[in-house]
């Protein structure tokens, strides 16, 4: 499955899932936790701005921070047990990378540092 979330420049990217001005957390949060079990990882790449406080910028006035992502991933790993890759291609990246690694004493989570 492969699904696009756009919430800019609407005229370029007619298929987006999520195509719309005021994206938020929430829309994000929703998008994750509908996607399908399979026994692929889900792959998950945002790329756009970050913020020095670990925050990415999915629309003018709305961050997702690495806390609140990293809270959607366990919730969808719950339900799911599918194993997860984010890639984050933005300025500060590098905060999300302590709060979303993988947790030693267990199988799950998101990032394995390489």
């Amino acid at each position: 499955d492969i699904e696009f979330y756009n919430a800019f420049n609407k005229s370029n990217y007619k298929n987006a899932e999520i195509d719309k001005s005021n994206f938020t957390f929430t829309d994000v949060r929703n998008a994750i936790l509908k996607m399908p079990q399979s026994k692929n990882p889900l792959l998950i790449y945002l790329i756009d701005h970050g913020t020095k406080g670990g925050g990415f910028i999915i629309d003018k006035d709305e961050k997702i921070y690495a806390t609140q992502l990293n809270k959607v991933l366990d919730d969808y790993q719950k339900t799911t047990n599918r194993k997860i890759i984010v890639v984050i291609d933005s300025c500060y990246s590098g905060a999300f990378v302590d709060i979303l690694k993988a947790d030693k004493n267990k199988e799950s989570k998101k990032i394995n540092e390489v």
